[in-house]
């Protein structure tokens, strides 16, 4: 018996021995399956998060696309397409006294226009990254040169107004700052209802910008610009070439509001002798190989300081080279050349049915004495000397989400002082003397929209009248009021149309 017993004992204890070396194995087993799963879902996380990196720097450096077009047509009380004004492809009410295609555009607008941007972008792994934009754009201007050689006002002609380059989060230059380099849109600053650029540094040149000063900001930029087919020639018959050196310090708080200040040099050597005649006087002056212009902007997070919205007040002034307050001045023919400009304008959020846009802009410009040698449409110049002011207002009333009814009224008073030949007082919209002239105009136009609510909400479609109404003097220049037919036969003019105006 006790055999037996020992027996099952050594039984028991191999049997107990099998099973705890079978745990250990089952134990080691389990814990090599564990950690397989471990990797496996390691690996599967990572996966994960490589597929997510790519897709976010794919999406970083992806290409993206926008745009802007408008099209319609004006017409008069008969039906019949107005007349084109200068360098305009359909009628328009603008006072010949006016800064360079400055209209209220509300049912007075001059062309068509289109305009496509695309751009790429690249990011490295360290952040650096570069994008390249260009902008391909096409309207019916009458004659300009910016887009047309000849005078086919209906001609589609095509230009590439940006092919510039920018870089960022390079690591020489400050953190959040930018470099660029090409053809671009420089130092732009307009004014919607009217679409007034009252500043202008378009060109090709190197820059950068966002440079970090404190809590401000720093734009420092060199830019080259000419006047297309209307470049004048320096004393050797090469194209003349305006070089700007243009200097932004931007974001210094104070009374409510921010300010920026900007500067502008500009140089034009070995220019020719400004010789000819104007009404067959003899003239021989300088013309501005030096320019200069000074910017101060204020803007506020609301109107004016006393209502919801947005405002913003810019002072300008300039002479030589930079008395027009842009970066192509060449054709400023005299160096004693002149000019200053006040613009205010901003947005009213009067309530939840009423918004309003508004505006005030004052211009003095004493150019002096422009010229010529183009024989063959016998320009031979003219002098100019200018006072301008206008006041206007855009409400629109929000009918339901989706429809609106925007107006538009205005007034403009100015005086000119032109002298010169035929030819030149057309391309400058101008007559021999206007002593005081003044322009009314109103619009209505129904809108429809996306988002009523949206001052800014595009894309609309909007039906318009205007009626205009100005001084015998103004409708005797034939170019004032941007018709050469019946409508300067009268004092006013009551037009229609409908147009599609869009952006994203």
């Amino acid at each position: 018996m006790e055999l037996i017993m020992k027996k099952v004992s050594v039984i028991a204890a191999a049997v107990a021995t099998a099973l705890m070396a079978g745990s250990a194995i089952a134990a080691e087993a389990s814990l090599e399956e564990r950690v397989a799963q471990l990797e496996a879902q390691l690996a599967e996380t990572t996966a994960v998060a490589e597929e997510a990196q790519a897709t976010a720097s794919e999406a970083d450096s992806g290409f993206e696309f926008h745009g802007y077009a408008r099209q319609g047509v004006v017409y008069n009380g008969d039906g019949s397409r107005l007349d084109k004004g200068g360098f305009h492809d359909q009628g328009a009410f603008f006072h010949p006294a006016a800064p360079y295609l400055h209209n209220y555009r509300l049912g007075n607008e001059p062309h068509n226009y289109l305009e496509a941007n695309l751009s790429k972008k690249w990011t490295t792994e360290s952040g650096t990254w570069a994008k390249f934009y260009t902008t391909l754009a096409t309207h019916q201007y009458y004659a300009d040169s910016a887009f047309s050689e000849g005078n086919g006002g209906d001609d589609n002609d095509l230009s590439f107004r940006q092919v510039y380059a920018e870089m960022g989060n390079l690591d020489f230059l400050p953190q959040g700052a930018t470099m660029w380099a090409g053809k671009r849109y420089y130092g732009r600053a307009d004014i919607y209802q009217s679409d007034f650029l009252y500043r202008i540094y378009d060109g090709t040149g190197i820059g950068v910008q966002n440079i970090a000063v404190g809590e401000q900001s720093l734009d420092i930029a060199y830019i080259t610009a000419d006047r297309g087919s209307w470049t004048p020639q320096d004393a050797d018959g090469i194209d003349e070439l305006q070089h700007n050196l243009n200097v932004a310090y931007k974001g210094v708080k104070g009374l409510g509001g921010s300010f920026d200040f900007e500067m502008n040099l500009a140089y034009a050597g070995n220019r020719a002798d400004n010789t000819g005649t104007i009404d067959g006087v003899a003239v021989d002056t300088d013309k501005p190989e030096f320019g200069y212009n000074f910017a101060v902007t204020y803007g506020r997070g609301d109107f004016f300081g006393f209502a919801d919205g947005w405002s913003k007040v810019a002072v300008m002034a300039g002479g030589g080279l930079g008395a027009s307050h842009q970066s192509n001045t060449l054709f400023i023919n005299n160096e004693d050349a002149f000019g200053a400009r006040v613009a205010a304008f901003g947005v009213w959020d009067i309530s939840d049915d009423w918004d309003m846009m508004a505006e005030f802009v004052y211009d003095r410009n004493k150019d002096g004495e422009y010229l010529t040698d183009d024989s063959v449409n016998g320009y031979t110049g003219g002098t100019q000397d200018i006072e301008y002011y206008t006041v206007g207002v855009m409400p629109v009333y929000k009918v339901t989400q989706n429809f609106s009814i925007q107006s538009q009224f205005s007034y403009e008073y100015g005086s000119s002082d032109f002298e010169g030949s035929k030819d030149y007082k057309i391309w400058h919209g101008g007559s021999a003397y206007l002593d005081g002239s003044s322009m009314y105009k109103a619009t209505i136009a129904p809108t429809v929209t996306l988002d009523s609510g949206n001052f800014w909400a595009k894309p609309t479609f909007r039906a318009f009248a205007t009626y205009a109404t100005w001084d015998d003097e103004i409708g005797a220049t034939g170019q004032g009021v941007g018709t050469n037919g019946s409508a300067t036969d009268n004092d006013y003019e009551i037009t229609y149309g409908v147009q599609m105006e869009v952006w994203f």
